[in-house]
């Protein structure tokens, strides 16, 4: 049994590392001598099978009004399987060309392997909206995974959808010239953080239902603050901050797990939290 006393940072995960259908263990940390991988692999035989593939995958209409597209799909019945459809996650990839992801990357490979394990980035959703504000007209193509509690997953099924900016006529009733205003966020949400783990950078999504106070901070996992994101009142609507993996003073930090916690404070007077784990590999 090895001996990893003194190493800090050390963060453990469970995880597909080898792609067998099975569950691995893998530890890592920053040892005296340097960065600290350990990875024991399972190879013990395995009876779980990767779950079936999604079905009769669709795409709401483009709305011009939100910019917004909505995928869609049924979620499978992993009847043979280890997980309940419940307990089932969904990972979306979205590129400009058939089988591309240079929108949305799912961290599989075209067959559906996993690169990365992890729950699917649509979560347990059966839907996912794509955010079309800063995508040029044309047709995407996108597709989806199931993956199962042991993160084997299925193979991608998927469908495209079209953005066309070019606006329809339509006469308008005297009292219906109000602009419409934009869809806004139900509820608050630190969603989907893209990529993680990251080298570079990554980017976290923040949703807020009303204007209020915004408090999002960097911490390490033994609770010390190592970055401040934000600390300022925000609009309603739809955010994005970045992190670059670097420190108050503008350091570089060391590979490790980090904990970013977001407050929302509306101007309703309801407090609410949100936290996400990031992994940063250098």
């Amino acid at each position: 049994m090895e001996d990893y006393t003194g190493v800090r940072y050390g963060t453990v995960a469970w995880g597909d590392y080898d792609n067998d259908k099975d569950l691995d263990f893998l530890l890592f940390g920053e040892g005296a001598s340097g960065l600290v991988v350990e990875l024991y692999a399972n190879n013990a035989q395995s009876s779980n099978q990767a779950p079936p593939a999604p079905v009769q995958p669709s795409s709401s209409p483009y709305s011009l009004e939100d910019e917004t597209v909505t995928l869609n799909w049924l979620k499978p019945q992993d009847v043979k399987r280890k997980t309940p459809q419940s307990a089932l996650t969904y990972n979306v990839m979205v590129g400009t060309q058939s089988g591309g992801y240079d929108v949305i990357s799912p961290l599989a490979t075209s067959t559906g392997a996993r690169l990365l394990p992890a729950t699917g980035n649509a979560e347990r959703n059966n839907e996912y909206i794509v955010r079309t504000n800063n995508l040029a007209e044309g047709t995407y193509y996108w597709q989806v995974q199931a993956i199962d509690n042991l993160f084997a997953a299925s193979t991608f099924v998927g469908e495209t959808f079209t953005i066309d900016r070019t606006p329809t006529p339509k006469f308008l009733a005297q009292d219906d010239r109000a602009e419409k205003a934009p869809a806004l966020p139900e509820r608050f949400m630190l969603s989907l953080t893209y990529p993680n783990p990251f080298n570079l950078g990554t980017r976290l999504n923040l949703e807020l239902p009303e204007d209020g106070h915004v408090q999002a901070i960097i911490y390490d996992l033994q609770g010390k603050e190592v970055f401040r994101l934000r600390e300022e009142e925000m609009r309603a609507g739809y955010k994005i901050l970045h992190w670059d993996g670097r420190n108050v003073s503008g350091e570089v930090l060391s590979s490790a797990a980090y904990l970013v916690k977001a407050v929302f404070e509306g101007r309703s007077g309801k407090r609410e939290e949100a936290a996400r784990r990031l992994m940063l590999v250098k």
